[in-house]
This record gives C-alpha cells, structure tokens and sequence, in this order.
C-alpha cells in the first residue's frame, strides 16, 4: 500500500499509523513528489 498520510511528517510522536499497522512492516521512504490520484481520463484530480 502506498500512502501519502503519514502523520509523521508533521508530528514525529503521532503513532496512528504505526498503532493502526503494527502486525505490518511498515518502510518510510523519502519522497520528492506526492502521490496524486488520477481519474479514469487520466488527469490529476
């Protein structure tokens, strides 16, 4: 699962998503862009 929401990138003590996920590994990658969704015609929503 990709996820642009980690609350981590704006308060390093919030643990939601590791609270949420701890029988997962979870890997924080750096990123230079968001993820975008894009609708069924192929544009950026």
């Amino acid at each position: 699962m990709l996820s642009n929401s980690n609350p981590k990138n704006n308060d390093p003590y919030d643990d939601f998503f590791d609270g949420l996920c701890r029988n997962f590994n979870i890997e924080r990658i750096a990123a230079k862009q968001s993820i975008k969704p894009i609708n069924s015609k192929g544009e950026s929503l």
